[in-house]
């Protein structure tokens, strides 16, 4: 076990391991810098690496300027979008609820979003079935086959006259 990443806990005294890995700290310069700049601005940094990259801005000239211009960029949008603080930041019991049912559930929710759409499938649907059924039943309606024998009802040659018996 790595002695650096086990803290103890301060009212037992017991060591523990972090939930996460402790990050190491860049000893390097300008790029490492920039790379967690944004991070720095919105205050995401763990207190270790923030006050790394406050004295790096501190005493370097060409990250300054970028940091300056990051937090000016922010602040503009922060102005343009104030809406944004005003929203509620967490979803609701129920619509992480609906999120999870329509994640879990991704043809019912299509279904349930499109009401109009579904109804007019099903009514094709039924059309195409009863086509095809009465398609497959249609011989009750057409001719009867011939039989074989010839009937005229009518006309035609009269009948035989019973004649003398011989």
């Amino acid at each position: 076990m790595d002695p650096r990443r086990v803290r103890t806990h301060p009212k037992r005294k017991v060591a523990s391991m972090p939930d996460r890995p402790i990050p190491k700290i860049p000893l390097g310069g300008c790029a490492e810098t920039q790379s967690v700049l944004l991070e720095y601005v919105t205050r995401e940094l763990d207190a270790v690496r923030a006050k790394w990259v406050r004295e790096h801005l501190r005493q370097c000239p060409d990250c300054a300027p970028l940091a300056v211009e990051l937090e000016a960029a922010l602040e503009s949008l922060r102005q343009v979008l104030p809406r944004a603080a005003e929203l509620p930041q967490h979803l609701t019991a129920a619509r992480r609820a609906r999120i999870a049912w329509s994640i879990q559930h991704p043809v019912l929710d299509w279904i349930r979003r499109r009401p109009k759409l579904v109804a007019l499938m099903v009514a094709l649907l039924v059309v195409a079935v009863l086509a095809a059924l009465l398609g497959r039943v249609s011989y009750l309606w057409d001719a009867p086959e011939p039989t074989g024998y010839d009937v005229t009802i009518g006309q035609g040659a009269p009948p035989a006259k019973p004649g003398p018996k011989e």
